[in-house]
């Protein structure tokens, strides 16, 4: 099966992107023919899996770099033109039987999404936070449960 692992960052930061490599050297392991894509940004290439290329700019959202840079990066936080448009030309360079998406928030965002539904490719995602629903990522809010509407449902589970 050719398998295509997307996730922001292409190195390790922390647990998610370990498990992302370590998901992606099992796979490899067990016969799939396996990709990365992500953020263009401290690629590890040391890993043996092919990174497919356009990759997408890497922002610094928690950084100031003037207005200009600023207003650019906030359109790119919710849906990112870049992205969408260096995916399609990813998908259809690699053809993957499956897209199994990781981190993808702010620097990738769902505007990927479409492009492999459109395609027909099968698409997995694995959840490593509660970013989706909670911008603070745990689901507290100033040390307690988050109580808002629909999010209390889900941390009681």
């Amino acid at each position: 099966m050719k398998i295509l692992l997307v996730h922001k960052y292409l190195y390790r930061k922390a647990g998610a992107e370990a498990h992302f490599f370590d998901l992606a050297k099992i796979l490899q392991e067990h016969g799939h023919e396996v990709a990365m894509w992500g953020t263009a940004e401290n690629i590890d290439k040391t890993q043996g899996i092919k990174i497919l290329e356009p990759l997408v700019d890497e922002y610094r959202f928690n950084q100031r770099e003037g207005l200009i840079k600023d207003i650019k990066k906030a359109g790119h936080y919710i849906w990112s033109l870049e992205a969408k448009q260096k995916f399609e030309i990813v998908l259809k360079k690699f053809k993957p039987d499956v897209v199994h998406l990781h981190n993808i928030y702010h620097h990738l965002t769902p505007s990927i999404l479409p492009v492999a539904k459109e395609m027909g490719i099968s698409i997995v995602m694995t959840i490593h936070d509660w970013n989706s629903i909670n911008p603070n990522y745990s689901l507290y809010d100033h040390g307690k449960i988050c109580e808002r509407k629909g999010i209390s449902a889900l941390s009681n589970k």
